[in-house]
């Protein structure tokens, strides 16, 4: 038994898998915490805090898991885990390697619907981009995005005899944008409709070099129409129009690479999920789940991906 919390970074789907343990009678809960800058500051991973289980209520050596799917790309991440006794562990650096031509579209809610966006416009052209594709693959291309507007918040009153008028203001609004994406295939299309579904507020990451910084958007209507005038050609543009929010408040549903849909379709009876040997700290840390390669994620046969 020991106190420890490791942080591995994963590539493939932008994001760090966290493992927090403690070994003190007691341990219930633990505050899990993200740092970009050395440890200076530091702030709450979603879903943190989290619950400790183990043993017994009452005793020690317990673990949780949770995911950082809003950590910062190519960044040094640090993290520390308190638990409700005071004990603190650390861990990191770790950091998300993503290729510069690459860009995330995540929901915050149902980190299992994100999508990694590519940016073709590089030469040579990526294999995704040049490469003709074929069902069920998934390819999504970025394509554009739009004028960032900062709308005044003020009033003008005219005044009776006055040439100019009474001027009442407050602090300026934050971007209005729009952000557009091309699906090559009828399943990113597909992948597309469920991600914007739910309705909630969206976080997009983008490439450095774009000067566009990982923010928090309301999206508004999904126009969507065809790029060819051969309705057998699958290519759709996406324009949704953005707005910059607040980042959303509770925690997450379900992961991008782990999810009871796709435990569900791997294992047909708890029997089968038992013959394995697995324990639930590895069902909970994705150990059960044999990646497929379908699309960024097994989502599994729910309508949302998440519920089965």
């Amino acid at each position: 038994m020991a106190n420890i919390l490791t942080a591995t970074a994963d590539a493939t789907y932008a994001h760090v898998l966290l493992r927090t343990e403690f070994s003190a009678t007691g341990s219930l809960t633990a505050v899990v915490e993200r740092s970009t800058d050395g440890g200076v500051t530091w702030t709450a991973v979603r879903g943190s805090p989290v619950d400790l289980v183990g043993p017994a209520p009452g005793a020690g050596n317990r673990i949780a898991y949770l995911y950082d799917v809003e950590a910062p790309l190519n960044v040094a991440l640090n993290y520390r885990s308190t638990n409700n006794l005071g004990t603190v562990t650390l861990a990191g650096p770790v950091t998300i390697v993503v290729a510069a031509n690459v860009s995330w579209l995540k929901d915050p809610a149902r980190p299992w619907a994100n999508l990694r966006i590519d940016d073709c416009q590089d030469t040579p052209v990526p294999t995704i981009c040049a490469t003709p594709l074929t069902e069920p693959a998934i390819s999504l291309v970025a394509s554009g995005l739009g004028a960032e507007t900062r709308a005044g918040d003020f009033a003008l009153f005219p005044v009776l005899n006055r040439p100019r008028p009474d001027d009442v203001y407050g602090y300026r609004k934050d971007v209005v944008t729009s952000w557009q994406v091309v699906s090559k295939t009828l399943n990113s299309m597909d992948s597309l409709t469920t991600f914007y579904a739910w309705g909630g507020p969206i976080f997009l990451q983008l490439p450095p070099v774009y000067g566009w910084p990982d923010r928090y958007y309301q999206p508004g209507d999904a126009d969507t129409s065809r790029l060819s005038k051969d309705l057998r050609i699958p290519y759709r543009l996406w324009d949704v129009p953005l707005t910059v929010v607040d980042a959303p408040v509770g925690a997450a549903q379900g992961t991008a690479e782990n999810n009871w849909c796709i435990i569900e379709d791997t294992y047909p009876t708890m029997g089968d999920l038992f013959a394995t040997g697995f324990t639930w700290g590895d069902v909970v840390a994705g150990g059960a789940v044999a990646l497929d390669g379908y699309g960024f994620g097994p989502y599994g046969d729910g309508p949302y991906g998440d519920g089965g």
